[in-house]
């Protein structure tokens, strides 16, 4: 699903004519709209109209499904509804992202004493990698989220003239897989986007293995990954994968 979508299209694929769904449900809802990926010849319409779910597009006619590795296919599944944006901090998401903070909790778990005194909900703020992909693809990369660009959070196809002429740091990059994938002898994981050529260090060879046959299993489809990337040399950036948490397939 998206919460936006475009109008026009022209022979180039240049998509114009943004509207949000909310917008949409104004107007007539059998009217097509296209897909934000503009290699994708997907025809959106608008849903839930009618529901208490917030409205959203979503390519439901047979004859005009997304394209394979349409990253706005089936797979995508963000409803805002079951989130509290209010709460979501990206900096602090980013960091348990990307350490490995795991016999951290077990530990602060076992020492906790008494009971933990919370109200029972199924809303919450954006928890991992796969929810906070969504919800930045689901939205235009010049949204914001709790006050946080789309952009400065997720670098895709869209976000690429903005970065330019910025260095990238903390945020998720979709990805290919490059050929060859990966290193044996440095650790080492490769993946790249447009222009952009990025290589994932391993400190720890089982954590390595884990991801390589990860990534050269689904060598044919997008690769999301959060990491705190360094320069390597320009359009090459680094980034230390402590974490499978950091990682994630779009099938």
């Amino acid at each position: 699903m998206a919460y936006y979508a475009f109008k026009n299209k022209d022979h180039l694929g240049n998509l114009t004519g943004k509207i949000y769904a909310t917008q949409a449900l104004q107007g007539d809802l059998n009217q097509p709209y296209y897909c934000p990926n503009p290699a994708c010849d997907a025809l959106l319409y608008i849903c839930s109209a009618q529901g208490s779910r917030q409205p959203y597009f979503s390519a439901n006619h047979a004859d005009h499904r997304h394209i394979f590795r349409c990253a706005y296919g089936s797979d995508l599944n963000f409803d805002k509804n079951n989130y509290d944006e209010n709460s979501f901090d990206y900096n602090t998401l980013f960091n348990n992202l990307t350490s490995d903070n795991q016999k951290n909790n077990h530990r602060k778990n076992a020492n906790q004493k008494g009971p933990t005194q919370h109200i029972a909900t199924n809303i919450h703020p954006i928890r991992t990698i796969r929810q906070l992909y969504f919800m930045c693809k689901s939205s235009d990369i010049h949204d914001t989220y709790n006050g946080f660009k789309i952009w400065c959070m997720l670098l895709d196809s869209r976000s690429l003239p903005i970065y330019e002429h910025k260095t990238l740091t903390n945020c998720l990059i979709e990805t290919t897989v490059s050929h060859p994938s990966y290193n044996n002898i440095k650790n080492e994981v490769y993946l790249e986007l447009d222009s952009y050529t990025l290589t994932l260090n391993f400190n720890e060879n089982k954590l390595f293995k884990s991801i390589r046959n990860t990534v050269f299993n689904n060598s044919d489809k997008l690769v999301i990954v959060a990491g705190d990337w360094q320069m390597v040399a320009p359009d090459h950036y680094q980034t230390t994968i402590q974490t499978k948490k950091q990682i994630m397939v779009l099938h």
